[in-house]
C-alpha cells in the first residue's frame, strides 16, 4: 500500500507567497488545474509501475495554520485559503474515482482529515490542547515558519496544535493518525485462520 500526502507546500510554500511566480502567473482556478494534471500523471505512473493500493492524503484546512492566520487582521483562518483546499480536494476526489474506473485492479482511496484537523483546531479543549492559534517555538514568519534556532519552546508541549507555523505537534499528530486510520480500516474485520497443527 502507498501513502501519498501532497499539494500543502504547493500552495503554502507557492501559490500563497505574492512574491513568488506561481502565485503570479495562475489564478487559483489554473492553479488547481495544473496540480490535478500533475497528479494524475503521477499516480498513473505509480499504476504502470505496480501500485494497486494507494491512499492519497487529502489537504487540512491551511487557511488555520499559524502562518496564515498571522496574515488576517483579526488572527483567524483565512477562508479563501480553506476555499482552495476544499476545491482541491474536491478535485482529487473526482480523479481517484475516475482513475479506479481507468485502471483495472486499482484500488485508490481518498482520506479525507479536513473536518477532523478543522474541528481540532477549533475545538482543542476537547482533545486536551490549550492552544490551537499559534505555535509552540517562536517562529519569524516572514521569513518562513519553522523553529528558529535557539528558540524558546512552550512549558508544555502538549498543550499545543501546532508545533511551528505549518505543522501539527506530535500530540496532534498521535489523535489525527488515529483518526485517520481508524477510518480507513473501518470495514469488517477478516478472522485469521487457525492454525492446522
Amino acid at each position: 500500500m502507498y501513502f501519498i500526502g501532497l499539494g500543502s507546500n504547493d500552495y503554502v510554500n507557492n501559490f500563497l507567497q505574492p512574491f513568488l511566480a506561481d502565485g503570479q502567473q495562475y489564478s487559483s482556478d489554473e492553479f488547481v488545474e495544473l496540480l490535478i494534471s500533475t497528479l494524475d500523471k503521477q499516480l498513473s505512473m505509480l499504476y504502470h509501475l505496480g501500485a494497486r493500493k494507494v491512499v492519497f492524503h487529502g489537504l487540512g484546512p491551511l487557511g488555520c495554520i499559524p502562518s496564515q492566520r498571522v496574515k488576517s487582521k483579526t488572527g483567524r483562518c483565512l477562508k479563501r485559503v480553506n476555499e482552495y483546499v476544499l476545491e482541491f480536494n474536491s478535485r482529487v476526489k473526482e480523479l481517484i474515482a475516475t482513475l479506479n474506473q481507468r485502471f483495472p485492479n486499482a484500488k485508490l482511496t481518498f482520506a479525507d482529515t479536513y473536518g477532523d484537523v478543522l474541528d481540532l483546531i477549533d475545538n482543542p479543549t476537547a482533545y486536551g490542547f490549550k492552544i490551537s492559534n499559534t505555535s509552540c517555538c517562536n517562529v519569524d514568519t516572514t521569513i518562513g515558519g519553522l523553529c528558529l534556532p535557539n528558540s524558546k519552546l512552550c512549558r508544555n508541549r502538549k498543550d499545543y496544535v501546532f508545533w511551528d507555523a505549518f505543522h501539527p505537534s506530535d500530540a496532534a499528530n498521535a489523535i489525527l493518525a488515529e483518526k485517520l486510520f481508524s477510518t480507513l480500516f473501518s470495514g469488517p474485520q477478516s478472522v485469521s485462520p487457525t492454525p492446522s497443527h
